[in-house]
């Protein structure tokens, strides 16, 4: 997506956290999703790509979401 993005375009993502993972973890229909992670589920704040700018990580939706938002940087003019 950020390849074909104007510059200055902002991304939102949104995905459970680690604290509706573990609120459903115990339900049948979802449970192999959830259960048995080895690790938490962390914001993945570190994946994005280099370089872009106006990062934030916030929690939303009563806290049981993580949205991490960021813009494409746009190109230094010379």
């Amino acid at each position: 997506m950020i390849r074909v993005a104007k510059p200055g375009t902002k991304f939102i993502v949104g995905d459970e956290n680690e604290k509706l993972a573990q609120r459903y973890e115990n339900f049948p229909v979802v449970e192999g999703s959830y259960g048995n992670r080895s690790q938490t589920i962390p914001a993945p704040a570190d994946l994005l790509p280099a370089g872009m700018r106006d990062v934030r990580v916030r929690d939303e939706a009563g806290r049981d979401l993580y949205g991490p938002s960021f813009r494409k940087p746009r190109p230094v003019k010379e």
